[in-house]
């Protein structure tokens, strides 16, 4: 008697990018990850004197925004509730960032606003008219890159 075995070649995992798009105004063409984190984290306001970073978040799915919290806030969802509080409390900013329904309305509002950022899945930027920026030089799709799953 002849057994024949079989080997089930390990599907490739899938890998989900997330991409940080710009206002077309914003003359930004790359950053490091940890100038996006201070940008996120509302340490950095200001992209020159006088034009200040307005965060968009999209409430698209829960799969971004944990992407979001871990990589990019190094936090749980209620560290960043407190964090916005505190600093429209302390005056740091004047509003809350918005939150938009899902990632193509997060970019088509990134594309048509004025120093608008957002992190989105770079599935969403196709054709958005907003400007993708490179992390460290490196934009989604090509090795390296660091806003990757």
């Amino acid at each position: 008697m002849t057994v024949v075995t079989t080997t089930w070649a390990e599907a490739p995992a899938v890998v989900e990018e997330y991409a940080v798009v710009v206002s077309p105004d914003v003359d930004v063409k790359s950053m490091d990850l940890e100038r996006v984190r201070r940008l996120f984290l509302l340490r950095e306001r200001y992209w020159r004197p006088g034009r200040s970073v307005k965060l968009i978040f999209s409430e698209d799915s829960v799969e971004p925004r944990s992407f979001l919290l871990e990589r990019i806030y190094r936090m749980n969802y209620s560290g960043l509730r407190r964090l916005i509080v505190e600093k429209l409390y302390q005056e740091e900013i004047d509003l809350a960032p918005k939150v938009v329904a899902s990632d193509e309305v997060a970019v088509a509002f990134v594309a048509s606003g004025r120093g608008l950022i957002a992190l989105v899945r770079t599935t969403a930027t196709t054709g958005a008219g907003a400007k993708v920026v490179a992390i460290d030089g490196v934009l989604p799709g090509m090795p390296g890159y660091a806003l990757r799953r």
